[in-house]
Protein backbone atom coordinates (compact mmCIF):
# COMPACT_ATOMS: atom_id res chain seq x y z
CA UNK A 1 0.00 0.00 0.00
CA UNK A 2 2.86 2.37 0.82
CA UNK A 3 4.42 1.65 -2.55
CA UNK A 4 1.15 2.44 -4.35
CA UNK A 5 0.81 5.67 -2.36
CA UNK A 6 4.18 6.66 -3.83
CA UNK A 7 3.32 5.68 -7.40
CA UNK A 8 4.13 8.12 -10.20
CA UNK A 9 0.51 7.86 -11.41
CA UNK A 10 -1.61 10.41 -9.54
CA UNK A 11 -4.81 8.34 -9.75
CA UNK A 12 -3.09 5.33 -8.21
CA UNK A 13 -1.62 7.50 -5.47
CA UNK A 14 -4.99 9.04 -4.62
CA UNK A 15 -6.75 5.67 -4.58
CA UNK A 16 -4.02 4.10 -2.40
CA UNK A 17 -4.26 6.97 0.09
CA UNK A 18 -8.04 6.64 0.31
CA UNK A 19 -7.74 2.91 0.99
CA UNK A 20 -4.94 3.45 3.52
CA UNK A 21 -6.90 6.13 5.34
CA UNK A 22 -9.93 3.85 5.51
CA UNK A 23 -7.81 1.05 6.98
CA UNK A 24 -6.24 3.38 9.54
CA UNK A 25 -9.66 4.52 10.76
CA UNK A 26 -10.63 0.88 11.34
CA UNK A 27 -7.44 -0.14 13.15
CA UNK A 28 -7.66 -1.39 16.73
CA UNK A 29 -5.17 -0.35 19.42
CA UNK A 30 -3.38 -3.68 19.07
CA UNK A 31 -3.13 -3.30 15.30
CA UNK A 32 -1.77 0.25 15.59
CA UNK A 33 0.95 -0.88 17.97
CA UNK A 34 1.89 -3.77 15.68
CA UNK A 35 2.10 -1.61 12.55
CA UNK A 36 3.85 1.41 14.08
CA UNK A 37 7.39 -0.07 14.45
CA UNK A 38 7.40 -1.08 10.78
CA UNK A 39 6.39 2.44 9.72
CA UNK A 40 9.02 4.11 11.92
CA UNK A 41 11.72 1.74 10.70
CA UNK A 42 10.65 2.32 7.10
CA UNK A 43 10.82 6.08 7.47
CA UNK A 44 14.28 5.97 9.02
CA UNK A 45 15.79 3.60 6.43
CA UNK A 46 13.93 4.33 3.19
CA UNK A 47 16.00 6.02 0.47
CA UNK A 48 13.29 6.59 -2.16
CA UNK A 49 11.91 10.07 -1.47
CA UNK A 50 8.42 9.26 -2.75
CA UNK A 51 8.08 6.23 -0.49
CA UNK A 52 9.53 8.21 2.40
CA UNK A 53 6.78 10.78 1.93
CA UNK A 54 4.21 7.97 2.08
CA UNK A 55 5.58 6.84 5.44
CA UNK A 56 5.42 10.40 6.78
CA UNK A 57 1.87 10.86 5.50
CA UNK A 58 0.65 7.61 7.06
CA UNK A 59 2.30 8.39 10.42
CA UNK A 60 0.65 11.82 10.43
CA UNK A 61 -2.76 10.38 9.59
CA UNK A 62 -2.37 7.66 12.23
CA UNK A 63 -1.36 10.14 14.92
CA UNK A 64 -4.33 12.32 14.00
CA UNK A 65 -6.95 9.59 13.61
CA UNK A 66 -5.77 7.24 16.37
CA UNK A 67 -4.62 9.85 18.88
CA UNK A 68 -5.74 7.90 21.94
CA UNK A 69 -4.11 4.63 20.87
CA UNK A 70 -0.85 6.39 19.98
CA UNK A 71 -0.48 8.60 23.05
CA UNK A 72 2.30 6.48 24.52
CA UNK A 73 4.05 6.27 21.13
CA UNK A 74 4.17 10.00 20.41
CA UNK A 75 7.60 10.34 22.12
CA UNK A 76 8.93 8.11 19.31
CA UNK A 77 6.77 9.35 16.43
CA UNK A 78 7.39 13.09 16.80
CA UNK A 79 11.24 12.90 16.90
CA UNK A 80 11.22 10.50 13.95
CA UNK A 81 9.07 12.83 11.86
CA UNK A 82 11.01 15.86 13.11
CA UNK A 83 14.23 14.30 11.81
CA UNK A 84 12.73 14.53 8.31
CA UNK A 85 12.39 18.30 8.72
CA UNK A 86 16.11 18.60 8.05
CA UNK A 87 16.03 16.36 4.97
CA UNK A 88 17.69 17.75 1.86
CA UNK A 89 14.59 17.07 -0.24
CA UNK A 90 12.16 20.03 0.02
CA UNK A 91 9.04 17.89 -0.45
CA UNK A 92 10.03 15.61 2.43
CA UNK A 93 10.52 18.65 4.66
CA UNK A 94 7.14 20.03 3.60
CA UNK A 95 5.29 16.75 4.24
CA UNK A 96 7.01 16.29 7.62
CA UNK A 97 5.80 19.74 8.69
CA UNK A 98 2.29 18.82 7.53
CA UNK A 99 2.39 15.58 9.53
CA UNK A 100 3.41 17.46 12.67
CA UNK A 101 0.56 19.89 12.07
CA UNK A 102 -1.82 16.92 11.99
CA UNK A 103 -0.48 15.85 15.38
CA UNK A 104 -0.89 19.44 16.56
CA UNK A 105 -4.57 19.28 15.63
CA UNK A 106 -5.11 16.61 18.30
CA UNK A 107 -3.88 18.91 21.09
CA UNK A 108 -6.70 19.59 23.54
CA UNK A 109 -4.92 22.17 25.69
CA UNK A 110 -6.15 25.55 24.34
CA UNK A 111 -3.06 27.47 25.47
CA UNK A 112 -0.73 25.13 23.59
CA UNK A 113 -3.10 24.83 20.63
CA UNK A 114 -3.02 28.59 20.09
CA UNK A 115 0.79 28.51 19.84
CA UNK A 116 1.22 25.23 17.99
CA UNK A 117 2.49 26.82 14.76
CA UNK A 118 5.32 28.56 16.61
CA UNK A 119 6.17 25.37 18.47
CA UNK A 120 6.30 23.34 15.25
CA UNK A 121 8.51 26.06 13.74
CA UNK A 122 10.92 25.42 16.61
CA UNK A 123 10.96 21.71 15.80
CA UNK A 124 11.66 22.56 12.17
CA UNK A 125 14.39 25.10 12.91
CA UNK A 126 15.52 24.62 16.54
CA UNK A 127 18.64 26.78 16.24
CA UNK A 128 16.72 29.92 15.27
CA UNK A 129 13.21 29.31 16.62
CA UNK A 130 13.64 27.54 19.97
CA UNK A 131 14.19 30.72 21.94
CA UNK A 132 10.90 32.23 20.73
CA UNK A 133 9.00 29.01 21.44
CA UNK A 134 10.49 28.74 24.93
CA UNK A 135 9.64 32.38 25.63
CA UNK A 136 6.01 31.70 24.69
CA UNK A 137 5.88 28.70 27.02
CA UNK A 138 7.38 30.73 29.87
CA UNK A 139 4.90 33.58 29.43
CA UNK A 140 1.80 31.43 28.94
CA UNK A 141 -0.59 31.30 31.88
CA UNK A 142 -1.94 27.78 31.82
CA UNK A 143 -5.42 27.09 33.12
CA UNK A 144 -5.89 23.62 31.59
CA UNK A 145 -4.13 20.29 31.97
CA UNK A 146 -1.41 19.44 29.44
CA UNK A 147 -2.29 16.41 27.33
CA UNK A 148 0.10 13.86 25.69
CA UNK A 149 0.03 15.49 22.21
CA UNK A 150 1.06 18.78 23.82
CA UNK A 151 3.94 17.03 25.58
CA UNK A 152 5.07 15.45 22.31
CA UNK A 153 5.63 18.93 20.85
CA UNK A 154 6.93 20.70 23.99
CA UNK A 155 9.45 18.15 25.30
CA UNK A 156 11.75 18.06 22.21
CA UNK A 157 11.97 21.87 22.33
CA UNK A 158 12.78 21.84 26.04
CA UNK A 159 15.34 19.08 25.55
CA UNK A 160 17.09 21.04 22.79
CA UNK A 161 17.34 24.10 25.04
CA UNK A 162 18.65 22.05 27.98
CA UNK A 163 21.48 20.69 25.83
CA UNK A 164 22.49 24.05 24.38
CA UNK A 165 25.21 26.45 25.48
CA UNK A 166 22.94 29.34 26.46
CA UNK A 167 22.52 29.60 30.23
CA UNK A 168 19.36 31.64 29.73
CA UNK A 169 17.77 28.93 27.59
CA UNK A 170 18.83 26.22 30.05
CA UNK A 171 17.23 28.11 32.93
CA UNK A 172 14.05 28.70 30.93
CA UNK A 173 13.86 25.06 29.87
CA UNK A 174 14.21 23.92 33.49
CA UNK A 175 11.44 26.30 34.53
CA UNK A 176 9.13 25.04 31.79
CA UNK A 177 9.89 21.43 32.77
CA UNK A 178 8.98 22.08 36.39
CA UNK A 179 5.85 24.02 35.46
CA UNK A 180 4.39 21.47 33.06
CA UNK A 181 4.81 18.70 35.63
CA UNK A 182 2.23 20.44 37.78
CA UNK A 183 -0.17 20.62 34.82
CA UNK A 184 -0.07 16.94 33.89
CA UNK A 185 -3.17 15.16 35.13
CA UNK A 186 -1.93 11.60 34.69
CA UNK A 187 1.68 10.91 35.77
CA UNK A 188 1.88 8.04 33.25
CA UNK A 189 1.66 10.63 30.45
CA UNK A 190 5.06 11.96 31.51
CA UNK A 191 6.91 8.65 31.86
CA UNK A 192 7.57 8.04 28.12
CA UNK A 193 9.41 11.38 27.93
CA UNK A 194 11.68 10.96 30.94
CA UNK A 195 14.27 8.92 29.08
CA UNK A 196 14.60 11.77 26.59
CA UNK A 197 14.63 14.72 28.97
CA UNK A 198 16.89 13.30 31.70
CA UNK A 199 19.95 13.70 29.46
CA UNK A 200 19.39 17.43 29.18
CA UNK A 201 18.61 17.77 32.88
CA UNK A 202 21.88 16.02 33.71
CA UNK A 203 23.77 18.56 31.61
CA UNK A 204 22.00 21.45 33.37
CA UNK A 205 22.62 19.84 36.74
CA UNK A 206 26.38 19.93 36.15
CA UNK A 207 26.40 23.52 34.84
CA UNK A 208 29.13 25.82 36.25
CA UNK A 209 26.49 28.38 37.27
CA UNK A 210 24.85 27.57 40.64
CA UNK A 211 21.61 29.22 39.50
CA UNK A 212 21.25 26.74 36.64
CA UNK A 213 22.03 23.79 38.92
CA UNK A 214 19.44 25.01 41.41
CA UNK A 215 16.66 25.39 38.81
CA UNK A 216 17.51 22.00 37.29
CA UNK A 217 17.37 20.41 40.75
CA UNK A 218 13.97 21.91 41.44
CA UNK A 219 12.70 20.62 38.07
CA UNK A 220 13.92 17.12 38.99
CA UNK A 221 12.16 17.45 42.34
CA UNK A 222 8.87 18.39 40.69
CA UNK A 223 9.15 15.50 38.23
CA UNK A 224 9.85 13.13 41.14
CA UNK A 225 6.81 14.40 43.03
CA UNK A 226 4.64 13.78 39.97
CA UNK A 227 5.88 10.31 38.94
CA UNK A 228 6.56 8.86 42.39
CA UNK A 229 9.58 7.38 44.16
CA UNK A 230 9.93 4.20 42.10
CA UNK A 231 10.04 6.01 38.75
CA UNK A 232 12.27 8.75 40.18
CA UNK A 233 14.81 6.18 41.35
CA UNK A 234 14.76 4.55 37.92
CA UNK A 235 15.13 7.64 35.74
CA UNK A 236 17.31 9.73 38.06
CA UNK A 237 19.75 7.00 38.98
CA UNK A 238 22.44 9.19 37.39
CA UNK A 239 22.15 11.58 40.36
CA UNK A 240 23.55 8.98 42.76
CA UNK A 241 26.06 7.92 40.13
CA UNK A 242 27.48 11.45 40.07
CA UNK A 243 27.63 11.57 43.88
CA UNK A 244 29.40 8.22 44.14
CA UNK A 245 31.71 8.40 41.11
CA UNK A 246 35.32 9.22 41.96
CA UNK A 247 35.73 11.24 38.76
CA UNK A 248 32.95 13.71 39.56
CA UNK A 249 34.22 17.19 40.41
CA UNK A 250 32.91 19.40 43.22
CA UNK A 251 30.56 21.35 40.92
CA UNK A 252 28.96 18.15 39.65
CA UNK A 253 28.63 16.76 43.18
CA UNK A 254 26.97 19.98 44.33
CA UNK A 255 24.39 19.75 41.57
CA UNK A 256 23.77 16.07 42.22
CA UNK A 257 23.48 16.59 45.98
CA UNK A 258 20.94 19.35 45.47
CA UNK A 259 18.95 17.21 43.03
CA UNK A 260 19.01 14.24 45.39
CA UNK A 261 17.80 16.51 48.19
CA UNK A 262 14.89 17.61 46.00
CA UNK A 263 14.07 14.00 45.15
CA UNK A 264 13.91 12.73 48.74
CA UNK A 265 12.03 15.83 49.89
CA UNK A 266 9.45 15.42 47.12
CA UNK A 267 8.15 12.15 48.62
CA UNK A 268 6.33 11.35 51.87
CA UNK A 269 8.02 11.51 55.27
CA UNK A 270 8.55 7.76 55.46
CA UNK A 271 10.56 7.78 52.22
CA UNK A 272 12.43 10.89 53.36
CA UNK A 273 13.40 9.29 56.68
CA UNK A 274 14.40 6.05 54.97
CA UNK A 275 16.59 7.98 52.53
CA UNK A 276 18.35 9.83 55.34
CA UNK A 277 19.12 6.52 57.06
CA UNK A 278 20.61 5.24 53.79
CA UNK A 279 22.76 8.37 53.58
CA UNK A 280 24.08 7.79 57.12
CA UNK A 281 24.92 4.21 56.16
CA UNK A 282 26.71 5.45 53.06
CA UNK A 283 28.71 7.97 55.07
CA UNK A 284 29.85 5.25 57.45
CA UNK A 285 30.87 2.89 54.67
CA UNK A 286 31.74 5.14 51.74
CA UNK A 287 35.17 6.10 50.55
CA UNK A 288 36.38 9.64 51.23
CA UNK A 289 35.66 10.87 47.69
CA UNK A 290 32.07 9.60 47.93
CA UNK A 291 31.35 11.24 51.28
CA UNK A 292 31.58 14.77 49.88
CA UNK A 293 28.40 14.45 47.83
CA UNK A 294 26.34 12.89 50.61
CA UNK A 295 27.49 15.48 53.16
CA UNK A 296 26.35 18.22 50.78
CA UNK A 297 22.79 16.80 50.93
CA UNK A 298 22.54 18.11 54.51
CA UNK A 299 23.38 21.55 53.20
CA UNK A 300 20.36 21.61 50.87
CA UNK A 301 17.68 19.59 52.70
CA UNK A 302 16.88 22.19 55.42
CA UNK A 303 16.05 24.81 52.80
CA UNK A 304 13.78 22.43 50.88
CA UNK A 305 11.97 20.58 53.66
CA UNK A 306 11.28 23.13 56.35
CA UNK A 307 8.96 20.95 58.42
Amino acid sequence: MIGFAADTNEEIRDLAKKVAQGLILKMSSFCVKEVLPHLLNGLENEQNWRIKISYIWILGIMANSSARQLQTSLPIIVPTISASLSDAHPTIKEKAAEALSLIGETIKNPEISSSVETLIDALQNPFEKSEKALDILLKTRFSHFIDPPSLSIIIPIVDYCLRGRSSELKAGACQVTGSICELIQNPHDLLPYLKLITGGLRIALCDPLPEIRSIASMAIGKISAKVGAEAAEKYFRFVLDIIETAGSNTTEKQGAAQAYSEIICSQDFEYFEESLNKIFDKLNAAKTNQKEGYILVFLYVPGIRKD
